[in-house]
């Protein structure tokens, strides 16, 4: 019966509930023009949650969905939102419904939107040329407002799931605003350098690898630290990825990579911070992970794209909180 679809199909309004993420959907003014192999749809004054857009949509080879054991949904899209919630849109990609899930959807398109919101974040006057996701994440060409000033961002997460949690970003801030861009990070949680003490503007290009498992962050009470001087990012931060994933549960402990954006010392651009249960612990895993042979390219090669400029450890006797 799909294979002989053909026409239009057209409705004032539709609604959608998804209920494990409490997820809203409102079409309206919905259009589908629908042939044996694409099916076109637009909407106009719609709503995902509380936030309206407005949409043109390619459902691609959509009759193989019904007519094969296929379950790979495939949509080009062009999204305009007037409000953009990411994280609600986000939560749909990275739960455990819907990683669970038999279908694999792959949206893939161009966004704009007068703002968007991620977190605490707020950003205005958003256009993005390509934005596409399935378990992943690949942002080109982020174009936005924000602090004063513009940030231009590409951004690549390889599985939104993962409690190892690998980003890839690079980009450029253009005079962005030091007081605001402290205040709305808390000061960066440091208390030497405090927003209303400085003011000014930051420009800046970079490229980083970021990788952090955040269910472990916060358990450990011994820590080693060391502070790189990296002369090639990507080569750096490649083995730096592949020597973390080797040993996740090769050590009694978490070990990260970090991009800084300033250092205590001249130079330093990126820590890498391996946190245990104690001194004893963290000397178990430190035999572990020089006995690994997948540790080697590591060992071995990474000062070839960085300098090691100090490190230093320590124990968390107490955690002060901060004042109000």
């Amino acid at each position: 019966i799909f294979e002989n679809l053909d026409g239009m199909l057209l409705s004032k309004k539709i609604k959608i509930d998804y209920l494990p993420q409490a997820t809203h959907l409102e079409l309206n003014e919905f259009e589908a023009d629908i042939t044996r192999k694409n099916m076109d749809i637009t909407v106009q004054n719609s709503f995902f949650n509380e936030d309206e857009f407005s949409m043109n949509l390619n459902f691609m080879d959509w009759n193989k969905l019904f007519q094969s054991e296929a379950k790979k949904i495939k949509f080009n899209y062009d999204l305009k939102f007037d409000k953009f919630h990411l994280d609600d849109f986000l939560e749909i990609f990275d739960s455990k419904d819907s990683s669970n899930s038999d279908y694999q959807i792959d949206l893939e398109g161009a966004i704009t939107a007068s703002e968007l919101y991620y977190d605490n974040l707020k950003f205005s006057n958003v256009d993005s040329k390509r934005l596409k996701i399935n378990k992943s994440l690949e942002i080109k060409n982020l174009l936005m407002e924000s602090y004063d000033g513009e940030i231009l961002l590409n951004i690549y997460n390889a599985d939104l799931s993962s409690d190892n949690q690998n980003w890839f970003i690079d980009g450029e801030l253009s005079n962005l605003n030091i007081k605001q861009l402290m205040k709305s990070f808390n000061d960066f949680d440091q208390d030497y350098i405090k927003n209303e003490h400085i003011s000014g503007s930051i420009s800046s290009d970079f490229n980083s690898k970021l990788i952090f498992d955040p269910s472990k962050a916060g358990g450990y009470n011994y820590s080693n630290i060391w502070t790189f001087k990296v002369n090639d990012v990507p080569k750096f931060a490649s083995l730096a990825s592949d020597f973390i994933a080797a040993n996740s549960n090769n050590f009694d402990g978490v070990i990260e990579l970090h991009e800084m954006i300033s250092g205590a010392e001249d130079g330093v651009t990126y820590i890498m911070v391996a946190r245990s249960n104690n001194l004893g612990d963290w000397l178990r895993g430190r035999e572990a992970v020089i006995a690994n042979p997948d540790s080697q390219d590591w060992l071995l090669k990474s000062s070839k794209y960085s300098d090691m400029i100090s490190s230093f450890s320590g124990k968390t006797i107490r955690v002060y909180p901060g004042s109000n």
